[in-house]
């Protein structure tokens, strides 16, 4: 894949960054959401306020914040750095851009709070040429809730909105960059050894076929009554996760020192190693089977880092990703 190809979904592991994302928002006591460029939430939104809520249930306030992010975000993409203003019904937002090598692809909103010391007018919204919350839309029940839900809302001062903007702004580049660089990494990989190894590979298939391995088998019969088969179960069901033995020893309601000891005593290995068996006979299908990229499987299999899962299979196989691949297609 080229990295002109690169989609958000490439880069970014959604149910992952969106729990970083609700850890920062926790920490900094603001709301924080990433849509892609037509605006569509790609991750929960964490930290949203009483007022904002209400006023994205209304249709027309829905409409205006909508039209603000779409503001922010092209002010932010102008600038290419975070962009802090108001949004039509006084609240503070900022938003920051994510992009690819200079292609726009999604924004980071983040906000939904008073900033310390302002007065109304200086809340005016500077990118909406609408001021007001929901116009006729508001019944004296509606305005009442809103004015207690806006005092309501947290205060923070200016300066740290701008400190948040530019952790979120360090922290997107950071990930954009090095995602790419290993996507980037990966495909020049691939060049080398369809240019320069292949030749030398296929010259060797002439020579006997050396005795085949032999392999760790990963699968267990283990009885639906035991204790440890939900835990199997799950693995096999969810290659894509990472999963830990705590999480492994809540499922089965044990502590995590017994969950460890039994688990090591009734399947051979311990937990890590099992996990990560069978992620690597996961991966032996994906490279015999199919044509997704080495890139593509380790991020499948819950590996954020390519280069890190081809350590593991070699490890493991005693050959590359792609020399197994390869060698599983030489004429015999």
């Amino acid at each position: 894949m080229s990295v002109e190809e690169l989609e958000l979904a490439d880069i970014f592991s959604f149910p992952e960054w969106g729990k970083l994302l609700k850890s920062l928002s926790e920490a900094f006591s603001v709301a924080i959401t990433m849509t892609d460029l037509k605006y569509a939430p790609l991750v929960e939104t964490s930290g949203n306020c009483g007022f904002c809520r209400t006023i994205l249930e209304h249709p027309e306030g829905h409409r205006r914040c909508m039209k603000c992010a779409a503001l922010g975000g092209l002010e932010a993409k102008r600038t290419n750095r975070p962009f802090i203003s108001h949004c039509h019904a006084g609240v503070t937002f900022g938003c920051v851009p994510v992009t690819v090598q200079s292609r726009y692809m999604g924004i980071i909103c983040f906000g939904q709070v008073r900033v310390k010391g302002e007065s109304p007018a200086q809340r005016s919204s500077v990118i909406n040429d609408v001021r007001s919350r929901l116009d006729d839309g508001e019944d004296d029940a509606l305005k009442l809730r809103l004015s207690r839900l806006f005092k309501q809302m947290p205060e923070i001062e200016e300066d740290r909105m701008v400190k948040i903007g530019n952790v979120l702004w360090n922290l997107t580049n950071y990930m954009v960059d090095r995602i790419v660089a290993l996507k980037t990494e990966n495909r020049s990989y691939e060049w080398v050894f369809q240019n320069v190894l292949t030749p030398l590979i296929e010259e060797q298939s002439m020579m006997p076929e050396p005795a085949p391995k032999t392999k760790v088998s990963y699968r267990f019969p283990i009885n639906e009554d035991h204790q440890l088969y939900p835990v199997l179960v799950y693995i096999e069901e969810h290659p894509e996760l990472a999963v830990t033995m705590h999480e492994m020893a809540d499922l089965c309601k044990l502590s995590h020192s017994y969950f460890s000891k039994i688990f090591t005593r009734e399947i051979g290995m311990n937990f890590t190693d099992y996990v990560v068996g069978r992620k690597i006979d996961k991966a032996r299908e994906l490279l015999r089977e199919g044509a997704e990229s080495v890139a593509d499987i380790a991020s499948g299999l819950g590996f954020t880092d390519t280069s890190y899962f081809i350590k593991v299979f070699k490890k493991i196989e005693g050959t590359t990703p792609l020399a197994y691949r390869q060698l599983k297609y030489l004429p015999k």
